[in-house]
């Protein structure tokens, strides 16, 4: 009796040292991230010279911009203001539109020239995700009025990218 008692008593102390030994955990490893927004937007040229301005409409293609990208979708907005000379506004404030059709690289633009403000205004809109390096000419406007005085005028416009997805 006294051997089955030591028995039990010897399984009981096994039990309950199996019961308080911690238990390990598998070696793993949880690994989680996010692939950002990224984006890279260039100039042409920093400079465009519509030369010496005629009456109506002037135009000047000599610009571009190029965009990278991986959202899936995405734009470009202008913020300017009307070209000045001194103190002097021009009437109507200069123009710009996407000047080739890119719908191929998922890139709409606007087909009419949109007016520069400075509250900025949309001229192209993208939809694809894995756009590199895609150059968009630009396509300047500025109509001149006959009561528009002479001198020598200049704008800065500032091109911006929004994108998502």
């Amino acid at each position: 009796m006294k051997t089955k008692l030591l028995i039990i008593a010897g399984l009981l102390v096994i039990a309950f040292a199996v019961m308080i030994t911690p238990v390990m955990a598998g070696n793993t490893i949880a690994a989680s991230g996010e692939q950002g927004s990224q984006y890279t937007l260039s100039v042409g040229s920093s400079t465009t010279d519509f030369g010496t301005f005629s009456l109506g409409q002037n135009f000047n293609t000599a610009n571009s911009v190029t965009v990278t990208t991986n959202d899936g979708t995405w734009s470009l907005t202008a913020s300017g203001d009307k070209m000045i000379s001194g103190s002097t506004y021009l009437t109507d404030p200069i123009s710009i539109k996407n000047q080739t059709d890119l719908s191929a690289s998922g890139i709409t633009g606007e087909a009419i020239p949109v007016s520069i403000t400075s509250g900025g205004q949309q001229f192209v809109t993208g939809t694809s995700s894995q756009l590199t390096g895609t150059t968009i000419p630009l396509y300047l406007g500025q109509f001149i009025h006959m009561g528009d005085p002479k001198g020598s005028y200049s704008t800065t416009i500032t091109i911006s990218y929004a994108g998502s997805g």
